[in-house]
């Protein structure tokens, strides 16, 4: 089969994100499938681009057997919202305008509808072809929660788009079962609905001796050590280890 994925972050961009897609696209390659790739330049999570991936509008590469086009996004602060909307537009239409030129027979796009909108619509469903849409959060009710969404139109916009994609999708995959209420309520049948976790090894990030190198630069041995392995940023609620640390 082939298959077209659209995602604003591939290796070498850091963040789960880019790790799943890439893990993703090098093993169905190795299931032999053939696999394209729409991603923007590396810039996450710094939104920097480096030197070397600027002054083209796109590149194209192969990597572990995967076919990657890269199309050009601006290097911006991406503490500033409307410099980050104007990356995830820039993205949408350079992916839409490079995309017809790759061989697919499938579409696969990771929410939020907000970075992958135009492509999905054109490269999915005006040109027929069935799609997965991966849903990783909530749009834009998590926006809306953490204060970033506050405007109606904003927030009717966003709904919009992410309602476009979850409709016209052939399936919605989910990654918890915590999500098949408020998908089904947004119109999807619960036989679009596809359950599949994260593709992770559990015997990769395992137990390791107590003492060891880093422990000891860091003055960590005999000592009570609560580790966060995870997202830090605005949805990761991290202020409350800081507040159990001080009553602690």
């Amino acid at each position: 089969m082939r298959v077209l994925v659209v995602t604003t972050y591939y290796a070498p961009d850091l963040g789960p994100g880019a790790a799943l897609f890439t893990m993703l696209c090098e093993d169905l390659v190795r299931l032999g499938h053939q696999v394209s790739v729409l991603a923007a330049v590396p810039h996450y999570p710094t939104g920097n681009v480096p030197q070397a991936f600027r002054g083209a509008w796109a590149r194209r590469e192969t990597t572990a057997g995967v076919d990657v086009t890269r199309v050009w996004v601006p290097s911006v602060n991406r503490a500033d919202l409307w410099k980050r909307l104007a990356t995830f537009t820039v993205f949408q239409v350079l992916a839409t305008l490079f995309g017809p030129r790759r061989n697919y027979d499938v579409v696969v796009a990771g929410n939020p509808a907000l970075e992958i909108f135009l492509p999905f619509a054109v490269l999915a469903a005006a040109r027929g072809k069935p799609a997965i849409f991966s849903v990783h959060d909530l749009y834009p009710e998590v926006g809306v929660r953490l204060g970033i969404f506050r405007h109606r139109s904003v927030i009717f916009l966003i709904k919009w788009m992410e309602d476009f994609c979850l409709k016209r999708a052939k399936c919605v995959r989910v990654l918890s079962d915590g999500f098949r209420d408020a998908i089904r309520s947004r119109g999807v049948e619960d036989s679009r609905i596809l359950l599949v976790w994260d593709w992770l090894d559990p015997d990769f990030i395992r137990p390791l001796p107590r003492v060891n190198s880093l422990s000891a630069n860091w003055s960590l041995d005999g000592r009570f050590v609560a580790l966060y392995a995870g997202n830090i940023g605005l949805s990761q609620g991290l202020e409350c280890i800081l507040q159990a640390a001080s009553l602690l």
